[in-house]
């Protein structure tokens, strides 16, 4: 059972828990672009977001190719609040909430 608590929560073993690791999200509310960056002392290969819309249907998925500065398009979903869950390396659960204009 994972448990959500607001804004960033990560469920992985000890050495990650431990470690700096951070969710940035701007602009939010946004437009037609959302930047995601990680920050972390911990190394991580690859990553997948999944964003839900307030009813819990998944709108959009895809690969986190970077963890600087990652562009992602959100213009094609409708306006309103939405989820952003991230995996690193199957491992580490990161989300956040953020609005779309």
């Amino acid at each position: 059972t994972i448990t959500y608590l607001h804004k960033e929560e990560l469920v992985a073993n000890e050495n990650v828990q431990n470690s700096n690791l951070k969710l940035w999200l701007s602009p939010n509310p946004a437009q037609n672009l959302l930047n995601i960056q990680v920050t972390t002392d911990v190394s991580f290969k690859s990553g997948v977001y999944e964003i839900f819309n307030a009813e819990g249907k998944r709108v959009l998925n895809g690969e986190i190719k970077s963890s600087d500065n990652f562009p992602l398009d959100v213009q094609q979903i409708p306006s309103g609040n939405y989820f952003i869950q991230l995996i690193l390396d199957k491992k580490i659960l990161l989300f956040d909430i953020f609005t779309k204009n």
